[in-house]
Order: C-alpha cells, then structure tokens, then sequence
C-alpha cells in the first residue's frame, strides 16, 4: 500500500467526505461488487490467496520513522508533495491586448484561422475533471466556427431553465442580439 501527499484544493474535501466515501467502498465490498469476473478481479483474488502476513508486512521508506510531529509530516508534504493538476490556463485570454486568445471567439491573436479551443484557453484553473470542461469547450468552440457565430457571455434570460444555454451572435454582427437555448 502507497500513501502520498497529493496537492488539491483544501476546500473540496473535508474528513467526513473522505470517511464517508471509504464507507461506501467498504458497504460495496461486503455486498460482493469485488466478485465480478474480470481481470482485476482476477488479480484481487490471487493477492487474497497471498499469506495474510505477507499482505500486510511494511516498512515505511519515506519520511522514514523520525517524522512524527505535525510540523515534520506538515514540512515533508511541503517538499515531497505533487499535483494531480494537468496542464492548463497557458494561453493568456480575455479582450485586452495582451490576450493570446480572445475570450468571445477562441481566435489566436496574430495568426489568421487559427483558433484554440483546448485546456491552455482555460483562464483558471478548474477543480472540476479538466477532460470534461476541454471537451465543452471545444464542442462551443467548433460549433461557433462551423456556425460563424461568436461566443460572448453569459446566458442574458433569467428565466430559462436551462443551464446550458448560450448568448451568440454573428461575427460580422456589432451587438448580440440573438439569444438561444441549446
């Protein structure tokens, strides 16, 4: 067993969270989800077979038996820690002239044609699964091109229900002045 100091938002999961999920786990487990016949199932079965002592013989490695105190595990996570973060946000976007890539229309500053929807258009960094808001973006963005119309803001009508509706207009339009739910 390997335990690891992952870097995340330490706003996103609190010690009930964590103890709540290992419990589902482990309802799941008694209830025989683990019983499957598949390839890791396979594998969990041999490793059961293994001698229990074996199993669960350890040493610690790192940081070694010295590192008790809060402030010594707390230093150790400091140095040693890593993030789980993909790269992303490494193009620099909005309207000003400093922008890579212009926040209503995903166009590459300075390169004609060219457009980046991916996760270097990300202006933050997102704690939701980054596949999911690249693929989003790029299905705005591709739908945009092939339509020739210009994302620009936020959804304007309050009373839609649907979250995932877009205000758009055309690119050689001034103003927006469509707005549709998708």
């Amino acid at each position: 067993m390997e335990i690891g100091a992952q870097i995340i938002d330490p706003r996103h999961v609190d010690f009930a969270s964590v103890e709540s999920a290992f419990r589902g786990y482990l309802i799941r487990f008694e209830q025989g989800y683990h019983e499957k016949t598949d390839p890791f199932t396979q594998l969990a079965r041999h490793i059961e077979n293994l001698d229990r002592a074996k199993r669960l013989e350890t040493a610690e490695i790192q940081p070694s038996t010295d590192c008790q105190s809060d402030a010594d595990i707390a230093e150790y996570m400091r140095s040693h820690g890593m993030t789980l973060y993909l790269p992303s946000s490494t193009y620099r976007m909005g309207t000003d002239s400093d922008a890579v890539v212009g926040r209503a229309t995903l166009k590459f500053n300075g390169i004609e044609g060219l457009y980046v929807a991916d996760a270097s258009a990300i202006p933050e960094m997102v704690s939701d699964n980054l596949n999911t808001t690249v693929v989003t973006i790029a299905e705005r963005g591709a739908r945009a091109i092939l339509t020739g119309l210009v994302l620009c803001g936020p959804p304007v009508d309050p009373e839609c229900r649907n979250r995932r509706h877009e205000k758009k207009r055309r690119a050689d339009s001034p103003a927006c002045t469509e707005t549709k739910c998708v």
